[in-house]
């Protein structure tokens, strides 16, 4: 049997995460199945348990995106701008990263919903990182 190129294998998992996105954001963690992903991505549960190692690792990647949308897209420093366009500036992004990001932003919510928080690898892996950049820049526009 003939081995899958790497674009080949790179497509096979991106259809997996965009079909999975939807469904955890839907119906959660808990309720949704590697049987439910597998068919709307349209390959075998084996498949799937091939590129993420199960159920598990599928969320935390469909996480992952999201985080490092974040990461690519927060400014590493802040312009010079009086206070008021600061903050102007500093809203404007984060409402048009939530608006682009919508359904991975329901995926958080929904896990916080049904488990109380979010799963501890979540903070340690991408949310702590990004929480210290926050601070980084919110040190960076406060006046001395």
């Amino acid at each position: 049997m003939a081995r899958k190129t790497r674009a080949g294998g790179e497509q096979t998992r991106e259809r997996i995460l965009e079909a999975a996105l939807p469904l955890f954001a839907r119906h959660g963690y808990a309720g949704t199945s590697t049987r439910m992903v597998a068919g709307a991505a349209d390959v075998n549960v084996a498949t799937l348990a091939y590129y993420f190692d199960g159920k598990e690792g599928l969320h935390h990647a469909v996480v992952q995106r999201l985080h490092e949308d974040l990461a690519e897209q927060a400014p590493s420093e802040l312009p010079a701008l009086p206070a008021r366009e600061l903050a102007e500036w500093i809203a404007d992004r984060m409402v048009a990263f939530a608006n682009a990001h919508r359904v991975h932003i329901k995926v958080l919510i929904r896990n916080v919903l049904d488990s109380g928080g979010h799963a501890e690898v979540v903070m340690d892996r991408w949310t702590e990182g990004l929480l210290a950049r926050g601070e980084h820049l919110i040190r960076l526009a406060r006046p001395e």
